[in-house]
């Protein structure tokens, strides 16, 4: 039987606001740095962060350059936009 080695992705509420936002990845990009430094072999946990919550709310643009940030960091991207007809703007992430 294989080892189960869970990961974390770091959520952020396209509810909340871009200051909600910039908190939730400033700490994933804290923690995925610091994890970098571990010895080979030791689990790195932090893997991404994603947008999700009320597709309706907020448009996705407002939170982009917080969610680019993190992918400069190395970190993975996640976003949830294809619950509900998409915005003409956000068409260009539904790929």
């Amino acid at each position: 039987r294989l080892a189960l080695i869970p990961r974390l992705i770091i959520s952020v509420d396209r509810a909340g606001t871009i200051e909600q936002a910039d908190e939730n990845i400033n700490l994933a990009i804290e923690l995925f740095q610091k994890q970098q430094m571990l010895p080979p072999g030791q689990s790195k946990y932090i893997v991404g962060v994603e947008l999700g919550g009320n597709p309706t709310r907020n448009d996705f643009t407002i939170f982009e350059a917080s969610f680019e940030r993190a992918r400069r960091a190395g970190l993975y991207v996640a976003i949830h936009i294809g619950e509900v007809p998409m915005k003409s703007q956000d068409a260009k992430y539904n790929e």
